[in-house]
Order: structure tokens, then C-alpha cells, then sequence
């Protein structure tokens, strides 16, 4: 059983993303993860929460899949390793 974690909705942490990601040219998962720290006041006991299951905090490991989730709805790509971008809209 993972650490009990705080944190915002996941239709939250979406928007945010993308909010973030309109002011910027691109973003590393670094920066957006401390974007929504800070937006969110997140603490550090929720945001370095340890899961049972992977060698992360449940943290990363949620914005990682958020992330990945925005990349399937086409709303955010990743043109190299490590970088994110906002998609934009034709």
C-alpha cells in the first residue's frame, strides 16, 4: 500500500498543463511538475510520497501518466526525449 498523497484532480493537473504550456515555447517534465507544485501548493510530503510499486513518489509518477495522457488526446507532444510541447490547434 503507497503513502497517503494530496493532490489535485487529474482534469486539474490537465488544465494546468496546458495553461502552462500556452506561455512557454516547451517545458521539461522538471519544470512542469514544479509548475504544478506551486500552482497547486502542493507540500513536500505529498509531492515526495513514496509508491509501493515503482522506484518514484506517486507524484512523478501521476504527472507522468497525466502527461502521457494529453499526448493520446493529441493536446501535447514530445519531439525529443525529455521535452514537451503544447500541440497547436490547425
Amino acid at each position: 500500500m503507497f503513502e497517503e498523497c494530496k493532490m489535485p484532480k487529474k482534469a486539474e493537473i490537465k488544465t494546468a498543463i496546458i495553461e502552462y504550456l500556452s506561455g512557454v515555447e516547451s517545458a521539461t517534465p522538471k519544470e512542469i511538475n514544479e509548475y504544478i507544485i506551486k500552482r497547486f501548493n502542493i507540500s513536500q510530503k505529498d509531492y515526495s510520497a513514496l509508491n509501493d510499486y515503482e522506484n518514484t513518489t506517486i507524484f512523478a509518477y501521476r504527472m507522468c501518466w497525466i502527461r502521457t495522457e494529453l499526448r493520446n488526446e493529441g493536446k501535447i507532444s514530445s519531439p525529443r526525449k525529455g521535452i514537451w510541447v503544447l500541440v497547436e490547434k490547425a
